[in-house]
């Protein structure tokens, strides 16, 4: 009986190692795609603000144009 339980507790051993390995791996890819993912939201987020930037500064721009047309009219 004792060898039975020692077989089985390190084949339960030998089971709680591979699973831990296989957690501790895909976490590490979902650590990993989480920082990729986080990395592209601030690239965008980054993208939209320029965009927003150069639109009112194009709009800025246009109004002065407007502006001085009706003023020097």
């Amino acid at each position: 009986m004792d060898a039975n339980n020692a077989a089985l507790d390190s084949k339960l051993d030998q089971l709680a190692t591979t699973i831990e390995a296989k957690v501790a791996t895909k976490i590490e890819e979902l650590e990993r795609k989480f920082q990729n993912a986080q990395n592209e939201v601030k690239k965008l987020k980054d993208d939209v603000d320029h965009s927003i930037t150069h639109v009112e500064d194009v709009l800025k721009y246009d109004i002065n144009c407007v502006w001085d047309y009706a003023v020097k009219k």
